[in-house]
Formats: structure tokens, C-alpha cells, sequence
């Protein structure tokens, strides 16, 4: 008898693997995450962990270096590549299209950067980095010589 239960066992755990591996990657859904670093992700992944309200808590860096907090509660709203930035003293102050691009960042590394167009479609001066998500903290880095950090955290829509 315990042969015949072992035998069944070592049968269940055969077709569990053969199920498991017909599984394919491509086919699992990206779900986001609030621990994850982007700056060396595919673009899907990058897009599907970056959608939702983003409120800025404050940026940090620059030419002087320091931490400058957000003013006006600033924010961000990014639906597929669709960016809203508005704060309460202004409203909305950009509403376009992300345009993603595939370089060789401040770092030297090759990652998508990050950039809008207006309605003229011209491109903003600057591309940025979308690095990391951590503890539902968005960074954005400023790809340039003396980068801003801009730390956002994801926030249910007002």
C-alpha cells in the first residue's frame, strides 16, 4: 500500500512539473509592486508599476544640493503614456503624451528615459529616469549633469 501511494505521489509531482513547465513568462501578467528598481527593466514593466496619482513629496539635489519640499500639493497622474502634472495653486499645468526612449542615461546605463511633448509636439528640454519605486515612493532622476531627485508617493486619486 505505501508503495502504491508513493508511486501516485511521484505521478502527481511529474504532472505538476510538466504543467509548470509549459508556463511562459511572456504570458504572466505584470502586476506593480512597492519595492521594485525600473532604471534597469523592460518598458512594460516600467509602464505597468508607474501608472496612478503620484503626489510629490519633495525633490532633492540639483546645482546647490539640497532638499526642496513640494509646494501646493503637487502632483502626477500617469494613465498608459498619458502624464497630468497640477498642484492646487495652478491646476493643471501639463497635460500630454510620454515619449519613451531607449539611451544611455547620465549613469551610463542604458535605460528608457522619460519625456512629453506639448501640443506642438516639441519635446521638453530634458529626459528623465524613472529608477525605482520604494515603499510606494516613486524616484525620477533629471537625466542631466546635476540631477534633481523628485520623490513621489503613489496616492489614491483625489
Amino acid at each position: 500500500m505505501k508503495s502504491f501511494f508513493q508511486f501516485q505521489l511521484m505521478l502527481l509531482v511529474l504532472i505538476l512539473l510538466l504543467f509548470f513547465s509549459n508556463c511562459q513568462y511572456d504570458s504572466l501578467p505584470i502586476l506593480p509592486s512597492s519595492n521594485i528598481i525600473l532604471h534597469d527593466k523592460p518598458l512594460d514593466v516600467i509602464r505597468a508599476n508607474i501608472q496612478g496619482h503620484w503626489k510629490l513629496l519633495f525633490a532633492k539635489g540639483g546645482f546647490a544640493g539640497g532638499t526642496y519640499p513640494a509646494k501646493h500639493n503637487q502632483y502626477m497622474k500617469i494613465t498608459d503614456d498619458h502624464i497630468i502634472y497640477g498642484d492646487d495653486s495652478l491646476g493643471v499645468t501639463l497635460d500630454t503624451t510620454i515619449v519613451w526612449k531607449r539611451d544611455k542615461d547620465i549613469f551610463g546605463d542604458n535605460t528608457y528615459l522619460m519625456s512629453y511633448r506639448d501640443s506642438r509636439d516639441y519635446p521638453f528640454p530634458f529626459y528623465e529616469i524613472v529608477d525605482r519605486i520604494q515603499n510606494d515612493t516613486l524616484i525620477i532622476i533629471d537625466d542631466v549633469s546635476d540631477p534633481d531627485y523628485l520623490f513621489y508617493l503613489k496616492t489614491k486619486q483625489p
